[in-house]
């Protein structure tokens, strides 16, 4: 399905609800997505970079809160989730220290 995609339009997407055509006004019509399948919408602006769209699907993270175990194989025991990254300043450098500049004052 294309639509001229805006940002009000992109919001109102929902996976329960497919976009299926327009009516006569001119307005995206919905019906219902029981099954929940993914679907794209792709922009018809003619602005658009082309075969640009909105993919609509299911979380990967809400079938799967640990990414980590979904990908291992069933055999093996359960894999602890990694510590979340915390941003450390980087520390100074060793080595050999900067030259002192070669300006003489005369």
């Amino acid at each position: 399905m294309k639509a001229d995609l805006n940002l009000a339009l992109v919001k109102r997407l929902k996976l329960g609800e497919r976009p299926v055509g327009v009516n006569s006004k001119g307005a995206l019509v919905f019906e219902a997505n029981v099954e929940n399948k993914p679907y794209i919408l792709w922009d018809s602006n003619r602005d658009a970079p082309p075969g640009f769209g909105v993919r609509l699907e299911q979380a990967i993270l809400s079938r799967a809160p640990n990414v980590y175990n979904a990908l291992k194989p069933i055999d093996w025991p359960p894999l602890p989730a990694p510590e979340p990254h915390v941003y450390a300043p980087p520390k100074p450098r060793s080595g050999r220290p900067p030259k002192a500049s070669n300006a003489t004052a005369d």
